[in-house]
Parts: C-alpha cells; sequence; structure tokens
C-alpha cells in the first residue's frame, strides 16, 4: 500500500531507496579511508560522495523523537524532503576546494535540519525550501 502511493507521488522512488543506500554504504567507506589518509587524501568526487550520504543521513534518516515537528514525519511531509535529497544526490557540484564542498555541505544539513523543525508547510517551511533549491543550483556546475 505505502509502496503504491509513494510510486504515484513520487516516481522513481525505489530506484532512490536503492541510490541513497548505495551512497551511504559508499559514504561509509569513504570515511574510513579519510581516517587514514586524511580529507586532503580523497578525491572531491569521493568528498562530495560523503557528504551526500553525512547529509541523507543525519537531515533525513534521524529524527529528533524531542521536537513536536520532527518527532513524526507524515507521508507527504517525507516525500518533499525526499525530492528535495534526491535534487542535491542528482546535482554536479562545482567546488574548488575541499573547504568549499565542506562548507556548503555543512551549511546545507544545517538548513535541512533546521527545515524539519518547522511546521509542514507554514510560510517558513515553504520559504526555507525554495532557499535549499537556490542554494543547491547556486552550487551546480552549470552555475558555477
Amino acid at each position: 500500500m505505502v509502496s503504491r502511493e509513494l510510486e504515484e507521488e513520487f516516481s522513481g522512488w525505489g530506484d532512490f531507496v536503492q541510490k541513497a543506500s548505495k551512497l551511504l554504504i559508499d559514504g561509509d567507506e569513504i570515511g574510513k579511508r579519510m581516517e587514514v589518509v586524511g580529507e586532503e587524501g580523497i578525491s572531491m568526487e569521493d568528498l562530495i560522495a560523503y557528504l551526500k550520504s553525512e547529509l541523507y543521513e543525519f537531515a533525513y534518516l534521524q529524527q529528533n523523537a524531542f521536537d513536536k515537528e520532527d518527532a513524526y514525519c507524515p507521508l507527504k511531509r517525507q516525500i518533499g524532503l525526499v525530492k528535495m535529497i534526491k535534487t542535491v544526490f542528482d546535482t554536479d557540484f562545482g567546488f574548488q576546494s575541499h573547504d568549499e564542498a565542506r562548507s556548503f555541505f555543512l551549511h546545507l544539513q544545517s538548513t535541512l535540519k533546521n527545515m524539519n523543525f518547522m511546521p509542514f508547510e507554514s510560510e517558513n517551511y515553504v520559504a526555507q525550501s525554495e532557499e535549499i533549491l537556490k542554494l543547491v543550483d547556486s552550487a551546480s556546475k552549470q552555475t558555477v
């Protein structure tokens, strides 16, 4: 039942779940390599994959049970958040340095987590969603 509803609301959600699972596994492996060689010892592509996996884990998979908005996330809200994260996953970023990439993703992660505390579809929630999409677009290779 949920899978049917998800497919109606978000075509390709199954592919997203597979991509997200792979990204989490890859991110974990990259994190282990960084513990040995440091962040400077990995490629920009690997760093971005690692940062995307962290974003997914901290801004989507983890919920704050002590916050009334984040403790329970209705399906409609989850679908919107997954679509936003899919946009991040699908974006080809144009960072010039590891520091720039890390700074961008930490800011994005914080912004997404803060949005999780806002009432769904409120004026602030909608504005924050739009701001996040603009932020992602501004860092893509096409606009850099």
